[in-house]
């Protein structure tokens, strides 16, 4: 109980500091020094494990560049507000075993340059609105069977690495059209 009392606190401060400053970097700084006087970083932890969705002030920052998302286990699905994160170049998003589905929104992200993401069931076919990215990680999404031939469009694309998706079962021919494609890693 007093668990859950203290993560509480923790989220409405951490928020309320992220509305009165609303800039990213400035916020980061005053919840660093909050951070810093908490000796156990699991109480953090148990917190985020609880977050099933991201705040809507998220839309705010429009300039923040890197979004990296992890072991948030009851996250189930991104706001359509990333679309608004114009500035955005990475995006990661690991160890959130609820979550599967992208939206299909977050497409017209298009300033995209490096994109990671672990343990979704699809791909969304817009992917091919990526015009910017440059290296895509799919990893551990054991219950992706296809990629979309979408992927192929990705003339950009630099890296491509897909790791332990075991019901993959074949590659679209399009890859073939990947141009800038230097690195190929599948296993």
């Amino acid at each position: 109980r007093h668990q859950e009392k203290l993560d509480n606190e923790f989220i409405e401060v951490g928020t309320k500091i992220v509305k009165a400053y609303n800039t990213l970097a400035l916020s980061l700084k005053v919840i660093g020094v909050f951070l810093k006087g908490q000796k156990r970083l699991r109480y953090w932890k148990q917190a985020l494990q609880r977050l099933t969705s991201l705040p809507n002030e998220l839309r705010n920052f429009t300039s923040l560049t890197t979004l990296i998302i992890s072991y948030c286990s009851r996250l189930t699905l991104l706001l359509n507000e990333l679309v608004n994160l114009t500035s955005l170049t990475t995006l990661d998003i690991f160890g959130c075993s609820s979550f599967i589905i992208l939206p299909n929104e977050l497409c017209n992200v298009t300033s995209l340059t490096t994109f990671k993401i672990f343990s979704l069931t699809s791909l969304p076919n817009e992917l091919n609105y990526f015009t910017s990215l440059t290296t895509l990680d799919i990893f551990g999404c054991s219950s992706l069977t296809i990629l979309p031939n979408e992927l192929g469009n990705l003339t950009s694309l630099t890296i491509l690495i897909i790791l332990e998706c075991l019901r993959l079962t074949s590659l679209p021919n399009e890859l073939g059209n990947l141009i800038s494609l230097t690195t190929l890693k599948i296993y």
